[in-house]
């Protein structure tokens, strides 16, 4: 009898492990700066209700496609979903069948909270106001105290297919917690760049 000669088994090497090395583009000096050469939107059209508020932001000017191909028009949806809860969401306003699995994760994912029976603008612990000066921007303030907890002033909104910029300011002993797709503390490193679903790694830990 014969044997036939054994093959060797494939073993995937360690690097394929690794993510690739990549350079946020707030540290990459080749980069293009969104923030100088993106024209924001401007918002119209704003139609308010008990709960909130919805708006239509469309480009306000040339569009730059700095990291990918800008959205030329957006819809803003502000509602107070209890007292303590505010929802904020931006999105383009043509979302079919070919995109929405971009910008919209399955409820049986991440079941979202739904606003209570008697949630009103009068009663939230928050107030949002907002401007077109010099494009649009808005801000997040706490009643009791008038501190502004986030706030885009003197800033542009970046909203491309694949690249989207919220710039807010942070103060001194800051904290944040709770951003997704990173295996680290609930509260955030301070001064960390946090890259998400662009670094293509799994298990991204405290990077």
């Amino acid at each position: 009898s014969t044997t036939a000669p054994s093959q060797p088994q494939f073993t995937i090497p360690a690097s394929a492990d690794v993510d690739a090395q990549l350079i946020a583009n707030i540290d990459d000096p080749q980069a293009a700066n969104a923030q100088s050469v993106c024209p924001g939107y401007k918002a119209s059209k704003v139609q308010h209700n008990s709960r909130g508020f919805t708006a239509s932001l469309q480009l306000a000017g040339r569009p730059c496609n700095v990291y990918g191909t800008d959205v030329d028009s957006l819809t803003l949806s502000v509602e107070y979903q209890d007292s303590d809860r505010l929802n904020i969401q931006i999105l383009p306003t043509h979302v079919d069948s070919t995109n929405a699995s971009w910008y919209f994760l399955s409820e049986n994912l991440v079941p979202r909270p739904k606003a209570s029976l008697d949630a009103s603008v009068s009663d939230s612990d928050f107030s949002v106001s907002w401007s077109n000066e010099p494009s649009f921007n808005f801000k997040v303030i706490r009643k009791a105290t008038g501190d502004a907890l986030f706030s885009t002033e003197s800033t542009v909104l970046v909203y491309e297919d694949q690249f989207i910029e919220f710039v807010t300011a942070l103060p001194e002993e800051y904290n944040l917690y709770g951003l997704g797709e990173h295996i680290t503390q609930f509260r955030l490193q301070r001064d960390a760049n946090l890259t998400i679903y662009p670094s293509d790694d799994g298990t991204p830990i405290d990077k």
